[in-house]
């Protein structure tokens, strides 16, 4: 495996959750929020899940060794993964909330305001910087621990790579 096809798979998950996110944005525009509540996002965080640890545990410590003073793009992705992560949290608690479907809403936009430029800059930057800064020899290693954390996250998953 080259380091092409690595990112490019990194890649097909995010059109993954682009579609998702376009679903749920239709969701909000039907105000639709049983289905964003009981489908969309579910399905959303269980991808992102999954998607985030490859990131954050795998290539992520992976490109912070070949950065040199670059580091700071991937802290940069890290911190994000962690506003992203709190969205959901702020999502879940939505739910009880009494102005609950005028807060999952705005939590809901919140969040995808916030995933968007993420995935893009994901896209654009940050794999284009593994593919020319992270030695080909490593993406062997880096594809098995990937495919450790979807066989990990396979009992409910619904896409795999």
């Amino acid at each position: 495996m080259n380091t092409n096809a690595l990112t490019h798979a990194l890649r097909e998950e995010h059109k993954t959750i682009l579609e998702i996110i376009s679903q749920i944005e239709k969701h909000l525009k039907n105000a639709d929020y049983k289905v964003l509540q009981s489908c969309s996002i579910p399905q959303l965080k269980e991808i992102l899940d999954r998607h985030l640890e490859k990131e954050d545990e795998v290539l992520f410590p992976m490109l912070q060794r070949y950065l040199g003073m670059d580091k700071g793009v991937v802290k940069a992705m890290q911190t994000e993964h962690r506003e992203i992560e709190a969205c959901f949290s702020a999502i879940s608690e939505s739910k009880s909330c009494t102005s609950g479907d005028s807060k999952l809403a705005l939590d809901t936009k919140h969040m995808i305001r916030l995933l968007k430029p993420h995935l893009s800059k994901e896209d654009n930057v940050l794999f284009w910087l593994a593919e020319i800064k992270v030695p080909e020899y490593h993406y062997e290693t880096l594809t098995k621990q990937m495919d450790k954390i979807d066989v990990k996250h396979l009992p409910k998953a619904k896409f795999r790579r």
